[in-house]
């Protein structure tokens, strides 16, 4: 029924952002493509990130992207453009504003006069006793930007240029896109060029006056202070709504237009999408802008629940405006110990919110140098588990196949606030909290209906002047239609809203107002101001819109299952329900930080005894396996674990075909204890992250963590910090001053290693000695193809050194290096000692079992008596784990890991991860967020100790 159900093909898979980050060579582009086919991925997205050495939209940048795609064609996978240097997108590495600096954006500020020169003056005026000056800034040219700066994007002309420098030459270069072929390119995080204060444009006085009919100078302090009486609040409405419609009309609209007639489908996201403060500093209504994508996108950082109205912000407005496909670029900043069960999690929970395409961050060519803290961890060639990947990429590819052929069924609507925020916009509002209750109270709202299993989409002010209507008693936007209208608390309502809104109401339709009704109507006040409808509070909300509900989630008493998610999905032949459990309720207090939620690991909330009744439909429920592919009868009552989902199919006319019970089966708890014998499946790891050094007159000083050392060296040689704000390398190829650094790394041998020994470093050119000895390079394998190795001779029992003469220059900076070989490791204080190689493992963590910065998998080997229905509890601590004798592998199920029924001795492969070798390592609290600083931490926050992440069997 589903074409595409058992095996999905690339255009339903998941794309890599790969991260172009070094000198790009094809050898390694070739290997990394059959990483991605291997892996099982669609394709992929070329984007250029901080590291690259190749220079951005040269002739050889072409040559290697042409290329590529060609090579990725011939494997069956899909290539796409980035349209930036790094990000956001629409300054051409920086080249807009350099070669035009009339294009440099801009930012209004207001001094009192006479003021120091701050800019072209464009207006003064009197303001009781003060002569106020308006001055238009432009940006200062920083790093980020190679230099330069980002443009002024509300002018047409910037966008005329970043297409002339970017788009033109990919045509002109690569030809026809769907020859290639090509079908996306990928637009990142434009913005108003500042996320607080006042952006401009030369032209924006003229604009406005043609806007609104009226000049905008006299009302120009209200910008940046407020007035008495609020008379501040219609001008910062107005001023905000022509910069949202300037930034859609002159930049993503003209690109958008551009990438259609050359058969370009625009995709990313944009800048500040998450909080409506943010939205409305950064870009000014998020849906509206999105509505210009031909694939909006969002950007889902962290494994935490934090985003949810993001996502439903996304899944409305691609709904409503008939866009099939929603991006979500996901695992940024999760970090390496990110577990695929992590990641199948998000991506279930994605889905049951309306987005079905991934962009996976992020797989990075080259990890040396600052490259490796760009936000990991690294999906690919890098990972641990990537043998293991074509599983996820199965499951999701499975329900994209579904979600291709079907349509969504919502049908309440609520207002998104967004338009509310604009009146609180003064030049501080970045650093206050003032639209706090505007954010809480439409979470809330959200949360109660979630909770509540009644599913609704957002609606955007701009989207519905432009897509609205009223037909009969069903409220219009678009291609979506409703039967129920929920406003949040509000200060102010578009004139068209109210308009369309009162029409609903008279028509039959349901308007509750779940918070503070508005009391502005286009930034005006309106004292007399009668809202349609109802009011209501939060917790008498379920129940006035009851009888809107589509679906029942009940538990054996018939009270709805809190804490699930749903998507239903109309299908010529029946009914797709998607349900996911969160793993905790969505309840939730009125707080501004409540998007910060519990990291995945800490989910506890299961989901027991099910049952689903769907609205209209009486027959018996089917299961569709997406792990599988398998197709069962649904039992009565379903249960779902913490981050488990299901996928139901429900038929309009049930048909003869009939599908097997699922087999029950008794389940026995198998409990893995004892002393039991390993395999690795990678050489182990001695961590060299603490040396000595030697400085300019030749004294030792103390061992110290090699990133804090950088920064001291760099700061004592005037040379510049590199990190991952500094300019490119290809855009500042020379090296500069060069400073020698000599390190020795102390460790101590208590077994002689029975094999060889690695020494692996980054520097190519740095000499390396071992007690004394000179040691020679020599071939190896590991990690990243980009690192230097050496084979250490003359080990001696107990202490050792290992001499490393490298330096650092501007683009080279001090990384950690490391002892590769067939041996254990154990951690004596800060004392590190080459031990006995593992043999055996006990239950608990293999950290401490000889194997604390160990970055592969282990093989246990097994044994435990016959029998059916065997199955390892939650006792495994792992990024992935299987039964390598399985021929079909499955992700864990609610119950665990299911031992083969004719299995007596197994091998159960445990997947950790890079986390313990890459890091990072230094960071006393809880990483929920990482990112390049926390490899740096702040003195308050750095531990002298390894900070390690647990794996093995418990």
């Amino acid at each position: 029924m589903i074409k595409n159900w058992y095996n999905p093909p690339a255009s339903l898979r998941s794309k890599l952002f790969w991260a172009w980050n070094g000198a790009v060579r094809k050898e390694r582009i070739m290997q990394q493509l059959r990483c991605m086919k291997n892996m099982q991925l669609g394709g992929f997205y070329i984007h250029s990130r901080t590291g690259l050495q190749t220079a951005y939209l040269s002739d050889e940048w072409f040559d290697l992207v042409r290329f590529t795609l060609q090579e990725a064609a011939k494997l069956g996978l899909e290539g796409a453009f980035y349209d930036e240097d790094r990000w956001p997108s629409g300054g051409s590495g920086g080249e807009i504003a350099r070669q035009d600096p009339a294009l440099c954006g801009m930012v209004l500020k207001m001094y009192p006069q006479p003021a120091p020169a701050a800019g072209e003056l464009v207006h003064t005026m009197q303001l009781d006793d003060l002569e106020l000056g308006f001055y238009a800034v432009k940006h200062t040219p920083g790093e980020w930007f190679n230099n330069s700066c980002y443009p002024d994007i509300l002018n047409p002309e910037s966008g005329k240029s970043f297409l002339r420098m970017t788009h033109e030459k990919y045509l002109a270069y690569c030809g026809d896109f769907r020859q290639i072929p090509v079908k996306e390119i990928f637009c990142d995080e434009p913005f108003f060029g500042v996320t607080s204060g006042v952006p401009w444009t030369k032209d924006f006085p003229e604009l406005y006056q043609k806007r609104f009919q009226e000049p905008i100078w006299d009302k120009l302090p209200g910008l940046f202070v407020d007035l008495p009486d609020n008379k501040h609040c219609e001008v910062r409405w107005k001023y905000r709504v022509l910069a949202a419609e300037l930034f859609c009309q002159n930049f993503l609209r003209q690109v958008a237009q551009w990438c259609e007639a050359h058969h370009l489908q625009l995709t990313g996201h944009l800048l500040g999408e998450d909080a409506l403060a943010t939205q409305a500093l950064s870009c000014g209504s998020n849906m509206a802008a999105l509505a210009e994508f031909s694939i909006p996108g969002i950007d889902y950082l962290t494994g935490q629940r934090r985003h949810i109205a993001t996502v439903k912000q996304l899944a409305s407005v691609a709904r409503q405006c008939g866009k099939k496909d929603r991006l979500a670029e996901i695992y940024g900043c999760t970090g390496w110990e990110f577990t695929l069960y992590d990641q199948k999690a998000v991506g279930d929970m994605l889905f049951a919110l309306g987005v079905n395409k991934h962009c996976l961050h992020l797989g990075w060519y080259d990890s040396t140098g600052e490259r490796k803290r760009d936000y990991p961890g690294s999906i690919g060639w890098h990972s641990t588990w990537k043998e293991e990947y074509f599983r996820l990429e199965d499951h999701f590819g499975r329900l994209h196949a579904v979600f291709a052929e079907c349509r969504e069924v919502r049908n309440i609507l609520l207002i998104n606030p967004v338009e509310s925020i604009y009146l609180l916009l003064n030049e501080k509002f970045a650093d206050s909290f003032a639209g706090d209750f505007l954010e809480n109270s439409r979470n809330l709202v959200i949360d109660t209906l979630l909770n509540s299993n009644l599913d609704f989409d957002l609606g955007d002010e701009a989207l519905i002047a432009r897509l609205g209507r009223v037909e009969d008693d069903r409220f219009i936007v678009g291609g979506a239609a409703y039967k129920a209208v929920v406003l949040p608390s509000m200060l102010n309502l578009r004139s068209s809203t109210l308009a369309l809104l009162e029409k609903f109401a008279a028509a039959g339709g349901v308007v509750v107002c779940c918070g503070t009704p508005a009391q502005y109507v286009d930034g005006v006040r309106c004292r007399e101001l009668r809202l349609p409808g109802v009011r209501c509070r939060a917790d008498e909300l379920t129940g006035l819109l009851e009888k809107f509900r589509l679906v029942s989630f009940s538990d054996p008493d018939g009270r709805e299952v809190t804490g699930l998610l749903h998507n239903i999905l109309e299908h010529e032949n029946g009914y797709f329900v998607f349900l996911h459990n969160s793993g905790y309720s969505l309840e939730q207090q009125a707080d501004a930080t409540h998007w910060r939620g519990a990291p995945i690991a800490e989910r506890r909330k299961a989901a027991d005894k099910v049952k689903i009744s769907l609205k209209g439909v009486s027959s018996p429920a089917q299961v569709w396996e997406s792990c599988s592919g398998n197709i069962t009868a649904a039992p009565e009552f379903l249960s779902l674990q913490p981050s488990e989902s299901r996928l139901l199919f429900f038929e309009r006319t049930p048909e003869s075909e009939s599908y097997p019970e699922p087999e029950k089966v008794a389940v026995e708890k198998v409990i893995l204890n004892g002393k039991m014998p390993v395999t690795l499946n990678e050489p182990n790891v001695l961590l060299l992250d603490r040396a000595q050094y030697v400085d300019e007159n030749l004294a030792v000083q103390d061992a110290v963590d090699l990133r804090r050392l950088d920064v001291m060296l760099r700061s004592k040689h005037a040379l510049p910090p590199r990190h991952i704000p500094s300019r490119q390398p290809w855009r500042s190829p020379e090296h500069g001053q060069t400073v020698p650094v000599t390190l020795r790394f102390e460790f101590f041998v208590d077994v002689m290693p029975d094999g060889p020994v690695i020494f692996a470093g980054e520097d190519a050119a740095a000499e390396v000695r071992c007690n004394g000895v000179l040691l020679a390079a020599t071939s190896f394998k590991w990690f990243d193809d980009a690192l230097s190795f050496h084979q250490v001779e003359n080990l001696r029992l107990g202490y050792n050194i290992i001499e490393y003469r490298t330096a650092i220059h501007l683009h080279q900076t001090l990384e950690n290096c490391f002892l590769l070989g067939d041996f254990g490791v154990q951690i004596c204080g800060m004392e590190l000692h080459i031990t006995d190689k593992v043999r055996t493992l006990q239950p608990g963590s293999w950290t401490e079992q000889g194997l604390p910065f160990y970055a592969g998998a282990v093989d246990y080997h097994c044994h435990v008596p016959a029998g059916s229905g065997r199955c390892i509890g939650n006792q495994l601590a792992c990024s992935y784990a299987v039964i390598v004798e399985e021929k079909e592998r499955f992700f864990r199920s609610s119950s665990g890991l299911f031992i083969p029924d004719e299995l007596e001795d197994f091998t159960l492969r445990l997947y950790g991860s890079c986390r313990n070798s890459q890091g990072p390592f230094h960071i006393c609290q809880q990483l929920r967020y990482c990112n390049p600083s926390s490899f740096v931490p702040l003195r308050e926050e750095f531990h002298p100790h390894w900070q390690l992440e647990k794996y093995g069997i418990f």
